[in-house]
Parts: C-alpha cells; structure tokens; sequence
C-alpha cells in the first residue's frame, strides 16, 4: 500500500461499489427488455394464428343458402388451435383459450372475423399475475353467393 500513490489509495474500491449500485439496474432493464419481446412474440403468434385460421375458413364453400355454415366456423376455430399449438403458443392456451368466428355483411361482399385468445404469463415476472391478450383478423369470403 505504501507504494501506491495518494490518490489511487483514496479510489480503493470504488470500481466494486459502483459495479454493485448499477448491476441491479441493469438486470431490472434487461428483464425488461426480455419480458416485453417475450411479450412481442406471443402477441406475434396470436395474429399469425387468427389470419391463418381466417384464411382457411375464407375458402371452405358455405353451401346454398348457408346450409354448411358450421362448417366454415369450425375450419376457422380449428384452424387457429393448429396454427397456435405449431407456432410455440401452448402457454397462451394452458388455462384455456377462446375461438371465435363471426360472419360481417352479406353477399356478395361478405368477410369473416376471427378472433383468437389466451393468457399471456411474464417470463420475470415483471408484471404480477396474467394478462388476457387477443387478436382479431379479418378476411373477405372466397365463396360468395347471394339471392336475387
């Protein structure tokens, strides 16, 4: 110690208390930051079902005067269950997960709207408890035909 100089010998330390008083700052941003992709990503999986499971029900013929309606509504709703359970989002439909698929309009401009829905769990835990996320998607009918 006595060769060191007199003001090396005052910083003694510093480094490893300035080390200590910034690392939890940086773990409470990196977390963050990790919490909000993770976040980013399931919202991600979510619109990518809804469109996919859309776009399968948009093609399926819904039959004269509607008779195979059941039929359109259950291609979406499966659809969007696949697409999920295939792209990694079995966490957002560990409790339990909601479907649904409503027709917009009439012939011949009618569209469909899918909805699809789940829980959204924090990896950090930086938001206490579940978050209810959904997505919708929208898509015109391949199929239309009208009356008249």
């Amino acid at each position: 110690m006595a060769n060191l100089p007199p003001n090396r010998r005052k910083r003694r330390g510093a480094n490893a208390i300035e080390f200590a008083i910034t690392l939890p700052v940086f773990i409470v941003v990196i977390s963050g930051i990790m919490d909000f992709s993770w976040f980013a990503y399931q919202r991600s999986i979510l619109k990518t079902a809804a469109m996919e499971g859309c776009r399968a029900a948009s093609i399926v013929d819904p039959g004269e005067e509607d008779i195979a309606i059941s039929g359109v509504i259950k291609t979406g709703s499966k659809t969007m269950l696949e697409r999920l359970t295939a792209l990694g989002g079995e966490e957002l439909c560990a409790n339990r997960c909601n479907t649904k698929v409503n027709f917009i309009g009439t012939a011949p401009g009618r569209s469909l709207q899918c909805t699809i829905g789940g829980e959204y769990y924090p990896l950090w835990g930086m938001v206490i408890g579940s978050i209810n996320i959904s997505s919708t998607s929208i898509t015109l009918m391949e199929w239309q035909r009208w009356t008249g």
